[in-house]
């Protein structure tokens, strides 16, 4: 019994492991520019990037995705 329970509990957390990268990739690579939406569009190439920055949107994927699931969880 105690075995199937943390198999079950470690099947769990893999599930929710490739869930929340699925949910990534859902929100990230969909149609449409979220600095492009919040900025507007007659915003300067410099607020652009300082926007950009503060979304954490100039860092890598992986490095999104973990402050993303951080701030998931």
């Amino acid at each position: 019994m105690r075995a199937y329970i943390v198999r079950r509990l470690i099947t769990g957390v893999f599930i929710l492991g490739i869930l929340s990268i699925a949910v990534f990739l859902l929100l990230r690579l969909g149609p449409g520019d979220p600095v492009r939406l919040r900025c507007g569009l007659d915003c300067s190439p410099e607020k652009y990037a300082a926007l950009k920055h503060e979304m954490g949107l100039d860092k890598s994927y992986p490095e999104q995705y973990f402050s993303w699931r951080n701030d998931v969880f």
